[in-house]
């Protein structure tokens, strides 16, 4: 037993002790999720595999053996791999950690291990596909196409199919690709679910498309709009949404018209509307693309409450819009959008799209204007997070620690000490990353200290952990203070115990 002021030097074995002592089975898999994850990247597979059997989640206990035997897999260490996978009692989850063990044997080239354990379980499928594809990545394409016809279920053989025709398109192999295509047609007439069928029409149509072969696709397409015609299912106009979508995408607009002619639902069409936008945009017909947005926005408006079959989903296409408008620079409507939004944390969310939408377009004045109209600091705090990735992902550095900086001011601010603790954490990351370390460690020893005033065990052990991540990823040290909150926090726990 690690005496307390070993532990307090030490973030990571902290959290570890502090979560066996969790007295909750459902917080302490919770919290053990998190923590056996740092184990497995230190390859101390012994220490995570003994850490899961202490769980009284079976379940939770099974899935973390399922992770370990695959890390276990994937540094040579075959024999333990196989007797994790044997310790796990659920047989759904064996069969997955068997599959996760020869997929990763296959990623390492070990083609005889991988076939040994598909020879050994019951539906091999994955395997198969995850091995046909592999050998295709290399070169091997007949015996590619032999491993293909292992694969039992249509559905899993024509995906497969698929995958290794987009392979051979960008090996720029036409000829074989076309070919592999057509045998993903013929095995999708063999799907016996109509749904996966549809879905994979609309998947080898996509693909036509970005192969430029429109002609095909749009014959392939066509088959997916007549068999989705015939459902009487829930996702009959999801899927047409989507089929008309794929048509605009090819340059037929009549089809797509079409199509969308046979969608009722007024959400699901502004849905389509939005998707065409996107389409308009990328082709550069911005006129169009407004047209549709309007479009869109008109007939979510005019939706009656008897014809709205789900509320949070049309909120969901309102903020779509309404960051649709944001993207080609137009503030008053896409603030008028995300004001017709009645569900409180949906508009909080949707004003976080609007402002990085502006943010990427270098109008930080419009995009602070709407970070101004979220009404409560811990929204805020975190929008401002995502302001400062999207300037981090443009190579704008000084601005991106702007505001990052009026992020950490609102740390105080935040109710929630989990919360704060979180926000503490993301931050120090994004200023590590930008070379501040002053403004990073400090932090860094502020969310150990915002653990400490955690009082749910699980939240406050989880967050250690984080911090623990955070520590390990960048090797951070512990200050004074913070080795004092830690010890402060071990003999709560022991006190709670």
């Amino acid at each position: 037993m690690l005496k307390v002021d070993e532990l307090k030097q030490d973030i990571l074995q902290a959290a570890t002790h502090l979560a066996t002592k969790i007295r909750s089975t459902e917080g302490q898999a919770d919290a053990f999720k998190q923590l056996v994850p740092i184990y497995l990247q230190r390859n101390e597979v012994d220490f995570a595999a003994s850490l899961a059997d202490t769980l009284n989640d079976p379940f939770t206990r099974d899935q973390l053996l399922m992770e370990i035997a695959e890390r276990c897999a994937a540094i040579n260490d075959d024999d333990y791999a196989l007797q994790l996978a044997d310790a796990i009692e659920d047989d759904s989850i064996n069969l997955q950690a068997l599959e996760k063990i020869a997929i990763r044997k296959i990623s390492l080239g070990q083609i005889d291990k991988a076939l040994q354990i598909a020879d050994s379980i019951e539906h091999p499928d994955n395997i198969y596909s995850e091995l046909a594809l592999y050998l295709t990545r290399q070169g091997a394409l007949s015996d590619a196409k032999e491993i293909t016809q292992r694969i039992y279920l249509s559905t899993i053989k024509a995906a497969t199919q698929l995958q290794m025709a987009i392979i051979l398109l960008e090996q720029n192999q036409m000829e074989d690709a076309s070919g592999l295509i057509d045998e993903a047609l013929q095995t999708s007439s063999e799907i016996d679910y109509k749904i996966d069928e549809i879905k994979t029409l609309i998947e080898i149509g996509n693909t036509l498309i970005r192969a430029e072969m429109l002609d095909k696709a749009i014959k392939t397409l066509d088959r997916a709009r007549q068999e989705a015609i015939k459902l009487d299912d829930a996702a009959k106009e999801t899927l047409l949404s989507v089929i008309s979508t794929s048509f605009l995408e090819s340059g037929n607009i009549e089809l797509a018209d079409e199509t969308l002619d046979l969608i009722t639902d007024k959400t699901i069409i502004a849905s389509t509307l939005s998707s065409f936008a996107n389409v308009f945009s990328k082709k550069n017909q911005q006129d169009e693309a407004i047209d549709a947005l309007k479009e869109a926005f008109q007939i979510l408006k005019s939706q009656t409450s008897s014809e709205i079959r789900s509320s949070s989903l049309r909120f969901q296409v309102f903020r779509i819009i309404a960051t649709q408008f944001a993207a080609i620079g137009d503030f008053e409507r896409a603030i008028m959008i995300a004001e017709s939004i009645e569900d409180y944390d949906e508009l909080q969310l949707t004003l976080t799209h609007i402002a990085k939408a502006f943010a990427a377009q270098g109008k930080d004045d419009l995009a602070d204007e709407v970070i101004r109209m979220i009404d409560e600091d811990d929204i805020k705090m975190f929008a401002l997070i995502e302001l400062a990735d999207v300037k981090i992902s443009l190579g704008l550095n000084d601005s991106a620690s702007n505001y990052l900086q009026k992020a950490a001011e609102l740390t105080d601010s935040v109710f929630q000490p989990f919360s704060r603790s979180e926000a503490c954490l993301s931050i120090a990351e994004r200023f590590i990353g930008l070379n501040q370390q002053e403004s990073a460690s400090r932090l860094f020893q502020e969310s150990i200290e915002n653990a400490a005033e955690i009082r749910d065990e699980t939240l406050r052990v989880i967050s250690l952990i984080r911090s623990a991540q955070l520590c390990e990823k960048y090797n951070l040290t512990l200050s004074e203070n913070s080795q004092n909150k830690l010890r402060e926090i071990i003999f709560k726990s022991e006190t709670q115990s």
